[in-house]
């Protein structure tokens, strides 16, 4: 498929194929368990060795799972625009 036959979001960006695939929500689940690995990670560091290495490793896991959070929003709501919901 070419970018010219490729769906385009409402701001013209082009719409990656995963959010119409039929396991888009198995691909945010792989998503979420990367970044609770990461905050699961960041614990382990505050823990054993020190919170300054733990903690901002824990908010980068935690930001990552508000990002997934949104693409899941925003795929829900292309799907649902594309009638495939």
């Amino acid at each position: 498929m070419t970018d010219e036959e490729r769906p385009l979001d409402p701001h013209g960006r082009v719409i990656s194929s995963a959010v119409f695939a039929d396991n888009w929500w198995v691909i945010l689940l792989v998503d979420a368990m990367a970044g609770l690995a990461v905050v699961a990670i960041g614990v382990g560091l505050a823990v054993w060795w020190t919170p300054m290495a733990g903690v901002p490793v824990m908010v980068a896991g935690v930001a990552y799972l508000v990002l997934v959070g949104r693409r899941g929003l925003q795929w829900r709501w292309l799907r649902r625009e594309a009638g495939r919901s």
